[in-house]
């Protein structure tokens, strides 16, 4: 019976990792978009918009792993990652 509790808590963490991925990406999309339309009314071509755009956000997969490591406390995850093994 304790099989079937942790399994649906695995099913469970599963599917909020990936609504946490869906939203961060959501995000990001949003403030990517946003700084390319305000580029774009500065009188750049929508291409350079957006480039300028991505650089001047950054690393996209360095942003996403800061801000997964502010939403979940990654020493306690990694810990309960380790114990298990």
């Amino acid at each position: 019976m304790r099989w079937i509790a942790e399994g649906w808590k695995r099913i469970r963490s599963v599917d909020r990792r990936h609504a946490l991925e869906s939203g961060l990406d959501e995000e990001i999309r949003f403030h990517i978009d946003q700084q390319t339309e305000k580029n774009r009314r500065a009188g750049m071509t929508p291409e350079e918009a957006r480039r300028q755009a991505l650089l001047k956000f950054g690393g996209l997969e360095g942003v996403k792993a800061s801000t997964r490591d502010e939403v979940r406390p990654p020493l306690l995850e990694d810990s309960v990652r380790d114990i298990r093994h």
